[in-house]
């Protein structure tokens, strides 16, 4: 994940105003969803794809992707989420 991230953020570096770092990563219930990301490194893959991009590009824009977030469990892990990222002093630009 890192190489990938790195590899694409850095080609594209001063060029991209924005990237969708994570996309669609939270069900209706608030419950993470079962990708091959999430299976191997569980929770921490979110803050660490943010990680890397903002590492790649620090000029860059980093957005959480996602949509139905008016369910209330999947409000409420993403405010979580970016909660965990700030408190760690990763960006987030936008949901």
């Amino acid at each position: 994940m890192k190489d990938h991230i790195t590899t694409v953020v850095t080609r594209y570096k001063g060029r991209i105003k924005g990237w969708d770092v994570v996309n669609e990563a939270i069900t209706e219930d608030g419950s993470y969803r079962n990708s091959k990301f999430y299976q191997i490194l569980g929770e921490e893959f979110i803050p660490l794809a943010f990680q890397y991009a903002q590492e790649a590009d620090p000029e860059a824009e980093l957005y959480y992707n996602d949509y139905n977030e008016w369910y209330t469990g999947k409000q409420e892990t993403i405010i979580k989420l970016i909660e965990t990222l700030k408190s760690r002093n990763i960006r987030i630009d936008g949901v």
